[in-house]
């Protein structure tokens, strides 16, 4: 790879190499031979290496001369022939012993073998020749940090910074590994300081805009954005990032807008059709929905849209892990730099690991929060690994106070987070995140434990070698379906998903809530609006139609999503008036309101989760419909669970007679009632006990494989 050479030469030892229109003892010495030269220099700047290449060669006793191996080096170097490259550097350097960029572009080779170590302690040794020269001190931290060596580099990478011998890219590389690295005030500090020296460096203020995101200073980077986009309004990247920001912000509206302004620059670059049209579900704006669902179902490389994307548009299972697979391997790759697990002396208790950036009043707290009391602690030590800032609301410090061990872990980096965990010995390290918002699987890709499971977050395979098990039920993922989940599937005998049988109950007695029609039935779907397809809101529509006396009772989770809604059952000819939404309420409050609904409608192809747990547990039927992806087939678990198979369909047209028969025979609906009411009390789905204790039971067959006492490869 050809690295740019730093400006200026501030100690006499700083060699650069000598310019082809100068002529030295290098140079071939025919004038048509100097020519033919910088000909192949000019075809190798236009990225042209083999023709290049060929007219170097074509040089006969010229193409010897340290220019000429200096130049076929490089083009051995871009055709990724790094064998050939090593040799033709080795032949300047045995020429000119001083040309500093010999020396680096010959251990860029040497990384490109693979032999990083070998390049460093060769940039090493040049560096006592020509102590202190900065070419060389950038070079080494570059292979510090392909080593994995990111604190040594950043040493390095301060020092030129310091001494005021780092250039421009040097300054970039050093400021992406502060950010990297989670030290993010000094990168901020840095790139303002860069800022300073080139006001309008495009890729400068796009960098700073992602640091302060990453120290939650929305605002800011949304008016660094500002700037860039005035003197660059169609930069691609810059408004793919304020899109995502006004996502992280709920600003869905915006959002949208600024996803829809990338798509149409650039259409097929990655991750941008699902991006968009994951923001266009949200506010339910369906005008371009059919058009880049079928972009998304046709890409078969599966890099334009991330797995829990394509949960939304798809119950393909052998789809959603192509999807995975593209993520872990384009983004997630084991560094190995932390090297094997060590090994570990036997001890007392079986070390668990729960990760996630969700400990706070969040749907993962309300299901796990009986699990994790109701864990053994004769048996198990239970530790919580918390990847984001506290959220120190009531949630947070119900959660905590369950938790053995718990561990702030949102400062260090994916790294620092996995060798925690080593130093804690964690045996089995549970990710709770998967591909959902706020994870960090570059954790798992450095091997935290012996045993990794990828638990309730993320609803699929995650497609990563360094995830060793999934759990999951006989329902979610049927016998047979193993194809399709690089994990090991470990089936709990019931539902998957654990619930809290010390949550708030509903007492039944609270008044109907106001915006509730009196006498009307009550279809509902707290479902995130997001989940909504047209498909499914034109069969809602359909079944309003055939039940004249009810309304369908929706969660608002945003105004546009709701006015798009309301226009959407106005052109299907329902008032749009029987359309009722709710707002956001604390979970007791919602699951008292809940309990005043007649029946409730799940998504498809991404089913209701732990929305289904509020509904049963408020007393309230569910009906179903289920498909071929884990994602598709939740609610039918919880289903099952109770033994309510009657409502699990999986044809669009059952499940639209299913919800009007239901509503027509009240007898029947309230039949389901009852027995939904007793499976609740004596079934298992709220069994937190028995949850816990099946689950410990798969971990632990699962970890014999992991062998918790001695060492594991990564």
């Amino acid at each position: 790879m050809h690295k740019p050479a730093p400006a200026g030469t501030r100690q006499e030892q700083r060699l650069s190499a000598p310019a082809l229109a100068t002529p030295s003892s290098s140079l071939p010495s025919r004038p048509q031979d100097h020519r033919l030269l910088q000909q192949a220099q000019q075809l190798l700047s236009r990225g042209q290496a083999a023709p290049a290449l060929s007219l170097l060669q074509s040089l006969g006793e010229a193409s010897h001369s340290s220019d000429a191996q200096y130049l076929i080096g490089l083009c051995h170097q871009a055709q990724g022939q790094a064998s050939a490259a090593v040799q033709a550097f080795a032949n300047v350097l045995e020429r000119e012993p001083h040309r500093i960029a010999a020396y680096v572009q010959l251990a860029h080779a040497m990384a490109q073998l693979g032999h990083q170590g070998q390049a460093r302690a060769f940039i090493e040794q040049a560096l006592g020749l020509f102590p202190g020269q900065a070419q060389l001190l950038h070079t080494q931290a570059q292979l510090m940090v392909q080593e994995g060596l990111l604190l040594q580099a950043c040493k390095v990478f301060e020092h030129l910074e310091s001494s005021g011998q780092a250039d421009l890219p040097c300054r970039f590389e050093y400021a992406e590994l502060l950010h990297k690295t989670r030290q993010n005030e000094p990168a901020l500090a840095l790139y303002e300081r860069i800022l300073q020296a080139a006001p309008k460096n495009l890729q400068a203020m796009n960098n700073m805009a992602n640091v302060l995101c990453s120290l939650q200073r929305h605002q800011e980077a949304l008016a660094v954005y500002e700037r860039l986009l005035k003197i660059s309004p169609k930069d691609f990247t810059a408004l793919k990032n304020v899109a995502t920001i006004h996502f992280m912000l709920r600003d869905f509206v915006q959002s949208y807008s600024y996803y829809q302004r990338a798509y149409h620059l650039r259409p097929q670059e990655r991750d941008i059709a699902g991006a968009y049209w994951y923001a266009l579900a949200f506010i339910c704006d369906w005008h371009d929905h059919d058009k880049v669902r079928q972009q998304l179902l046709q890409d078969e490389r599966f890099g334009q849209a991330r797995p829990l994307t394509a949960c939304l548009f798809t119950d393909d299972p052998a789809r959603l892990l192509g999807h995975a697979r593209h993520l872990a391997e384009t983004q997630f790759k084991p560094s190995n730099v932390l090297g094997p697990l060590p090994a570990r002396s036997a001890k007392g208790k079986i070390r668990l690991g729960y990760f996630s950036s969700d400990f706070y009043t969040h749907a993962t707290v309300m299901l796990i929060r009986g699990l994790i009391a109701a864990h053994d602690r004769e048996r198990f030590e239970v530790h919580a690994f918390s990847l984001q800032p506290t959220r120190a609301d009531e949630g947070h410090h119900q959660i905590r106070g369950l938790f053995d061990h718990f561990h702030e872990v949102h400062a260090l980096s994916d790294r620092a987070v996995a060798l925690l965990a080593r130093q804690q010995e964690i045996d089995i390290a549970i990710d709770l995140k998967g591909y959902t918002e706020g994870c960090r699987p570059q954790i798992f890709a450095e091997r935290a434990a012996p045993l990794q499971v990828n638990f309730l977050g993320y609803p699929g395979s995650m497609g990563a070698s360094f995830m060793d098990a999934i759990v999951a039920d006989p329902y979610v993922v049927p016998p047979g379906q193993e194809a399709h989940y690089t994990e090991q599937v470990l089936r709990m005998p019931h539902c998957y998903q654990p619930n809290d049988p010390g949550r708030p109950k509903p007492t039944g007695q609270s008044p109907r809530p106001a915006e509730l029609p009196p006498g009307a039935f009550v279809f509902c779907c707290f479902n995130n609006t997001h989940k909504i397809s047209p498909e499914l809101f034109a069969c809602w529509m359909r079944i309003l139609q055939k039940t004249p006396n009810s309304v369908l009772w929706l969660l608002k989770t945003n105004d546009a999503a709701r006015d798009n809604l309301l226009a959407q059952a106005h052109r299907a000819g329902v008032d749009s008036a029987r359309i009722v939404f709710a707002p956001f309420l604390p979970e007791g409050e919602h699951l008292e309101r809940l309990s005043h609904a007649d029946l409730f409608l799940d998504t498809f192809p991404y089913n209701a989760h732990t929305s289904a747990s509020d509904a049963v547990w408020a007393g309230v039927p569910v009906l179903t419909r289920s498909g071929s992806s884990f994602a598709s087939r939740v609610a039918g678990s919880i289903l099952r669970t109770l033994g309510m198979d009657e409502l699990i369909t999986d044809q669009p047209s059952d499940y639209e007679t299913l919800a009007a028969e239901l509503a027509a025979n009240p007898e029947r609906l309230q039949a389901l009632h009852r027995r939904l009411k007793a499976a609740i009390q004596d079934g298992p789905l709220y069994d937190a006990q028995d949850f816990a204790r099946h689950l410990e039971q798969l971990l632990l067959l699962a970890s014999k494989s992991a062998d918790l006492t001695t060492s594991s490869a990564s």
